[in-house]
């Protein structure tokens, strides 16, 4: 039976050495040469022609066989090709990317190095390798003397390899506060190139990335969080702000919905109040264009809500007395007809204060939509909760069910109160709808201090989000997926070792 499968196996072995020869690159094409053209022919010239077995190789004084040496060799190689191609299997498996090629080639060396003379000496007990060492030592000083640098440099690639400094297609910066800043698109063993985002590339040495600090945008992940800095006029609220801020934030979908956004009063300049927005996005390559849409969006969404921008001059505008008593009434009664509206709406009138009211009035808008015109959206983070003034809210939860909301009433609430995207779309009914916006800092900001108002809200929102959760599909589970996963893998695996 033996007789029968060993050619098998050695016609095996040769055709799978060829396909991956002429199919594969890298250690796998090494693979294919060592298994076609070393190991299968060492065996067989063993087997077919027996007067090479006592033929004898010198080397370095030691008399080894001609047959032996080729089939250890072959086998010693084979078994460095594979211990490296499960390193780069191991290694891209737990962090995404394979042992560089440079590396590879230093593991396979060193296992030679140290297998040669092991099986040397299990082959030969007798053998004496002090002089061969001795000769190695000396010619290791005079190696290492003339090749300082490179050594140098190979050794600092290779430190940032071990410590895992970074990976191709990493967002990096070489150097604080200020250095090079790009993609890493290659790494040698004399360094890496960044591609930056003017799509310049830009070589680093290993030794400037191992002794500098490195900033990697890409770690633990790669969300990047970044700033947007404005300065309104004194006469803005910092609540109207903020949530016109955060309402012009929460339409850009590159911008990550987790983490929220956060929109924070920076400073009180003399010209301004200054607000910051910090907000994550995924990696660096479109931060400029989101930046630019982002503070495109911010202009608008000011000048549409009146939001002045300051800026550092000092102007002297007389204004006559009786246009800004008309102004200040005109404002006055506006508030006083949104405080109306709450006033007769629960739980806002029982459990509120007519300051709280005020106050709701003050931060909030009165916004008119037409029938059918969609108000929220189901999955857009929730950044104000609404107020029926007139007309009818079409709730359409996740199972298609509609639901009507008439004035008095509201909605809004479950996003608000718990911290969750919106939960169902809601669009303006037949007639049309009026409703106020308070912003979800106008509504924190006065639960804070009103404990009574605080618990009846929560109270109508659990028993809502309770409703709705009894209505939402089962998650779908990612067994299935990670199965299909692992059989591809075991497929492609399987593939690879047809001979054909």
């Amino acid at each position: 039976m033996l007789a029968v499968l060993e050619p098998l196996l050695f016609v095996y072995a040769f055709l799978l050495g060829l396909k991956l020869c002429f199919t594969r690159s890298g250690d796998l094409r090494q693979l294919g040469i060592v298994l076609a053209f070393l190991l299968v022919p060492a065996f067989i010239a063993e087997r077919a022609i027996p007067e090479i077995v006592d033929s004898k190789l010198g080397i370095l004084g030691i008399e080894i066989g001609l047959a032996w040496a080729a089939r250890t060799f072959s086998l010693i190689l084979l078994g460095a090709i594979l211990v490296s191609l499960f390193l780069s299997w191991l290694r891209k498996l737990q962090r995404g990317e394979e042992v560089l090629a440079f590396h590879r080639m230093f593991l396979k060396l060193g296992i030679v190095l140290i297998a040669t003379p092991i099986a040397l000496k299990v082959h030969d007990p007798t053998l004496d390798f002090g002089k061969v060492l001795t000769s190695a030592a000396v010619g290791s000083v005079i190696f290492g003397f003339a090749l300082q640098r490179p050594l140098g440099t190979l050794f600092s690639g290779m430190g940032n390899e071990l410590d895992n400094v970074l990976q191709r297609g990493e967002f990096v910066q070489i150097g604080t506060p200020i250095g090079p800043r790009g993609f890493v698109v290659a790494k040698t063993w004399r360094g890496i190139q960044l591609e930056t985002l003017d799509s310049e590339t830009i070589f680093i040495p290993n030794e400037m990335v191992f002794t500098v600090p490195v900033i990697n945008f890409d770690r633990p992940n790669d969300l990047v969080r970044r700033r947007i800095v404005v300065t309104t006029t004194y006469k803005h609220p910092p609540a109207v702000v903020k949530e016109t801020l955060y309402g012009v934030f929460a339409a850009e979908p590159a911008i990550q919905r987790e983490p929220v956004p956060l929109v924070r009063t920076k400073e009180f300049l003399d010209h301004g109040v200054q607000t910051e927005v910090c907000y994550w996005i995924r990696g660096m390559r479109e931060d400029d264009n989101i930046a630019d849409r982002m503070r495109t969006a911010i202009w608008y969404a000011f000048k549409e809500r009146g939001i002045e921008i300051a800026v550092p001059t000092r102007t002297i505008l007389p204004q006559d007395p009786v246009d800004r008593a008309r102004l200040e009434e005109s404002e006055n009664e506006y508030c006083a007809m949104l405080a109306e509206v709450l006033a007769n709406t629960p739980p806002f009138a029982s459990h509120g204060s007519p300051a709280d009211r005020l106050y709701l009035a003050r931060n909030g808008s009165l916004l008119r939509f037409q029938a059918g015109e969609l108000v929220v959206r189901r999955g857009d983070v929730s950044d104000a909760m609404y107020v029926i003034k007139s007309g009818v809210a079409v709730v359409v939860l996740p199972d298609g069910r509609r639901i009507e909301l008439f004035a008095p009433g509201f909605f809004g609430d479950i996003g608000i109160l718990h911290h969750t995207a919106r939960t169902a779309d809601v669009v303006a009914g037949e007639a049309g709808l009026e409703a106020i916006r308070i912003g979800r800092f106008a509504i924190e900001g006065l639960l804070g201090r009103a404990p009574n108002l605080r618990r009846e809200l929560f109270a109508i929102s659990d028993d809502r989000l309770e409703e709705l959760l009894s209505r939402e599909p089962p998650a779908r589970t990612v067994t299935k997926e990670a199965q299909e996963s692992w059989l591809r893998s075991v497929s492609s695996f399987l593939r690879m070792l047809r001979p054909w």
